[in-house]
């Protein structure tokens, strides 16, 4: 009820309240003294604030604020190539694994053009592609391979994930 009646007095102050509502709230006033103290203290707030000189902001307030803000932003953040290298090195190695498994397994499946019973060709083939590819991946070299790249991607996410909490900090010390 009471917040209903601040609702009210505010009502009647601004003057938005009907006939009916009018009467209602004067009914409340007779029965209440303390309703009638609230509503004189906020028709003097209302007195004083109309009455109040308001000084307008200055032209361009608002483009001002904003260039300070979207300046700062821009101006204190470092630029990063890691992650830039980092792309750029998996690139390469994925284009050199590619080229080398090319030239590797290129010499002895080429038979398989020249053979009368292309199914069989081909099955020769898969199946002499994927020995060597077997024999090859088991090796100890590529295990060493994959565990390096392995490691430098995870090296990569380390990274990155630090990178975007520096960031968040910068970025939540400008807004606070």
């Amino acid at each position: 009820m009471k917040e209903n009646i601040d609702n009210l007095l505010n009502e009647y102050i601004d003057g938005n309240l009907d006939s009916r509502a009018i009467e209602e709230l004067e009914s409340v006033i007779s029965g209440d003294e303390g309703v009638l103290n609230k509503l004189k203290g906020l028709k003097a707030v209302d007195s004083h604030l109309r009455e109040m000189e308001t000084i307008p902001a200055p032209e361009n307030t608002t483009e001002k604020i904003w260039e300070k803000i979207s300046g700062s932003i821009s101006g204190n953040l470092p630029k990063s190539y890691f992650l830039h290298g980092m792309v750029g090195l998996f690139s390469v190695s994925l284009i050199g694994m590619i080229v080398f498994f090319f030239t590797y397994f290129s010499g002895s499946g080429r038979e398989y053009i020249e053979a009368e019973n292309t199914v069989n060709a081909v099955n020769t083939f898969v199946n002499n592609f994927f020995e060597k590819f077997s024999s090859y991946v088991a090796s100890v070299d590529i295990m060493l391979l994959v565990s390096v790249v392995i490691l430098v991607i995870m090296l990569s996410l380390y990274y990155l994930f630090e990178s975007h909490k520096e960031f968040r900090k910068k970025l939540n010390s400008i807004t606070q």
